[in-house]
């Protein structure tokens, strides 16, 4: 499944990307869920090979989710 982003900026460690939205990317209820919080730790750069990325389901609730994401 593509989701089509695509990087719009990027200058002096700002970015800025868009994705248009398509019916597959809505939630159950219509909408387009946002992150609210992230932490993430770089451990390491890479410039050529597959990167593959596994995610875990810490918590679910009705309109938050929590998850662990690894490379």
């Amino acid at each position: 499944m593509r989701h089509n982003v695509e990087l719009v900026e990027a200058s002096g460690g700002d970015a800025t990307a868009k994705m248009t939205l398509h019916p597959h990317h809505l939630t159950g209820l219509g909408t387009v869920s946002v992150a609210m919080a992230a932490d993430i730790t770089f451990r390491a750069a890479v410039s050529t090979g597959v990167l593959y990325a596994t995610a875990k389901e810490i918590a679910k609730h009705y309109k938050l989710g929590s998850y662990s994401i690894s490379c």
